[in-house]
């Protein structure tokens, strides 16, 4: 819904919270209604703009907000950002009309012909005023960013939403209106406005006005950014764990309880330093006492500590919200513990030291023992050395120093990791040297859990890449509820299931040519219950049938995913989607490596033969730094929105 005027000032203070009195719930479950019945739901939603619908790149943002599971939230207006050239009377404050208003990004021509050489009229006429009337006609050239007004349910449920708008870079947000209704405007700082024409003369030549459509673009790009981060930091906040979180302190360093109880603020371990500033400025932060951390409800919730304070707040949780700016902080009463210096620090002995040990008591000598990797990888249950002179000796003394190593580690397995094959597949070389009388009829197959999904997989003729962690973690918070998704590249799942699990994917169609993986992946998806939202197809993804069906597609190869391109603009729908482009360039170069990458699927889209991707904008919306892939070279993931113009 577009927005024609929003105050954004911060409006809370403790006397408008002790001033709110009481609020129907019913009134608030009422507006909710009736704007989510005027809107509608999936394609052709109305509102009741000049333009008359939702704005295609928030559309599916708007949506998540309104139907949060909690439902405390509504959107009440909002646009996505524009660029417009608004023609108006000197003489007059209201009025005026459009000479262009894009939701997406210009081009040279239309400004310049609407500057230098007549308009394309795009734009149209708003109510409030006339332009023609006497007095000198100014026109001038804007980019607005972002913006959208929310009612929360309650104040609570406000500072929530304006931490969330904080967090994702919307600074110029703020909690409007009360007692009765809390409404929330949540924009950024992003905006552009400059004279370009008056009295039908151009202030500016066409060199100049190029500029100018290029800083707008820019702007539009940076805008597109800041939502997407805004609507992941939604989802984190309201989607994961809509209840409050039981939150109990962990149980190191502090380890009994004396059985009393202490006041103290929660807060995400990232706001730490900012809230304890300001307990200390309110006088509040107890003094001589550590922070605490504390354990949330759910394992894959991010980081807490807890403060202590000398005194409950004024106006409880509520106050503590307001006076620290909105951030997500709880008050709660924790045990006290019983000592706050913890145990004497002891030379704690790492587990190399204690694998050194169990070696030589096997029987091998203290220099070579002393030669163990100090870098293995543990897979499930089993123990991946690297190959080398420490492994030739232990292997020369057989299963006694296995046996002892395993024992240190809790394993069932010990496996020895030669070279990779350097081929298309590219295969491991493993040898399992030993295995516990358990483990025996269990080959190489494990099963590794890795932030709430269970990977299967033989290590002995498949790879397991814990570097990737960042980016399985990733696509499951932007996949949006219902997405259609292809992964040209599937290997063993690592996208497949966090997309399915954690993003909710409707279905993906996972492209795979490896048969070790196509084992691996097939296993995966029924140890996960996903099976049925899953079509594997074991063949070349260059031999994938249909076209126009996906609204996302996952191209994870290295060190460039680029044959695979031609095949996802032809999946990806007609009114467009995310490629998400895996590769790898030089450190000080991935903006340029992400817009070659753009320019490419440009390309492609122009000469797919299809009017409507034709006519797509195709936008970096996003570029994730992944992991080093070698001295001074990274693996990157280049997020392309490809989307109509119009």
């Amino acid at each position: 819904m577009a927005v024609v005027a929003l105050a954004f000032i911060h409006l809370v203070s403790s006397f408008e919270m002790n001033k709110e009195g009481p609020r129907s719930e019913e009134k608030y479950t009422v507006r909710r209604a009736r704007v989510l019945r005027e809107i509608g739901d999936g394609e052709g939603r109305k509102d009741l703009s000049p333009k008359g619908s939702i704005d295609a790149p928030i559309a599916d943002l708007i949506r998540e907000i309104n139907t949060c599971p909690e439902e405390c939230v509504y959107t009440t207006s909002s646009c996505s950002g524009r660029i417009t050239l608004f023609t108006q009377a000197t003489s007059q404050r209201k009025g005026g009309h459009w000479d262009i208003c894009s939701h997406d990004k210009v081009t040279h021509e239309d400004v310049e012909k609407a500057i230098h050489g007549g308009s394309p009229g795009t734009g149209g006429s708003i109510e409030g005023g006339d332009s023609k009337k006497e007095g000198g006609r100014l026109m001038s050239m804007r980019f607005e960013p972002f913006i959208l007004c929310c009612e929360c349910r309650d104040m609570a449920t406000a500072y929530r939403l304006l931490g969330v708008a904080n967090r994702s870079g919307m600074r110029e947000s703020g909690i409007m209106g009360g007692p009765k209704r809390f409404l929330v405007g949540i924009r950024c700082s992003l905006r552009l406005e400059v004279p370009v024409k008056k009295d039908g003369k151009p202030l500016i030549d066409r060199s100049f006005t190029r500029f100018l459509v290029d800083q707008a673009n820019s702007k539009f790009d940076q805008n597109l950014v800041k939502i997407d981060a805004f609507r992941a930091a939604f989802k984190s906040e309201f989607y994961p764990n809509p209840n409050p979180p039981n939150l109990t302190p962990s149980a190191s360093p502090l380890q009994e309880s004396k059985g009393k109880r202490y006041q103290a603020v929660v807060c995400f371990r990232r706001d730490a330093k900012t809230v304890k500033d300001k307990l200390k400025s309110l006088s509040l932060l107890k003094p001589r006492t550590p922070s605490v951390p504390v354990l949330p409800e759910n394992p894959g919730d991010p980081p807490r500590l807890a403060f202590a304070v000398s005194r409950k707040p004024e106006g409880g949780e509520e106050g503590i919200r307001a006076a620290i700016g909105g951030m997500s902080v709880w008050l709660k009463e924790l045990d006290e513990p019983a000592s706050r210096k913890g145990p004497k620090k002891t030379n704690k002995q790492t587990p190399w030291d204690r694998m050194v040990q169990a070696a030589r008591k096997a029987g091998q000598g203290a220099e070579e023992a002393r030669r163990m990797p100090k870098k293995w990888h543990k897979i499930g249950d089993i123990a991946l050395f690297p190959s080398g002179d420490w492994t030739s000796s232990a292997r020369a003394i057989g299963a006694t120093v296995w046996s002892a190593v395993a024992s240190v580690l809790g394993v069932s397995r010990v496996a020895i990791q030669g070279e990779i094959k350097s081929e298309v597949m590219r295969r491991p070389r493993v040898e399992i040297v030993w295995r516990s009388p358990e483990a025996k009829e269990k080959g190489g197959w494990v099963t590794q859990n890795e932030g709430g999904v269970k990977y299967r997989l033989d290590v002995t003729r498949s790879m397991f890449c814990k570097g990737n962690g960042t980016e399985k973690k990733r696509v499951g918070q932007i996949c949006h509820p219902g997405d259609v998704v292809v992964d040209l590249y599937a290997g063993i799942g690592y996208f497949v299931l966090p997309y399915l699990i954690h993003g909710k994917a409707t279905h993906v169609h996972a492209c795979e040519i490896n048969p070790a993986s196509i084992e691996a992946l097939r296993q995966s998806l029924k140890s996960n219950g996903v099976e049925s939202r899953c079509t594997v197809h074991a063949k070349n993804n260059k031999d994938l049938a249909g076209k126009d069906f996906a609204d996302r597609v996952n191209l994870g190869l290295l060190p460039s995913s680029e044959g695979g391109w031609p095949i996802a603009v032809r999946v990806l729908k007609p009114e467009g989607g995310y490629l998400h482009v895996h590769g790898n360039c030089a450190d000080t170069d991935t903006k340029a490596y992400a817009e070659s990458v753009r320019e490419a699927i440009e390309r492609l889209a122009q000469a797919s033969g299809d009017p409507r991707k034709q006519d797509w904008n195709v936008n970096v919306t996003h570029i994730e730094k992944v992991k080093w892939y070698a001295p001074r070279v990274r693996h990157v993931v280049v997020d392309i929105h490809c989307h109509q113009k119009k």
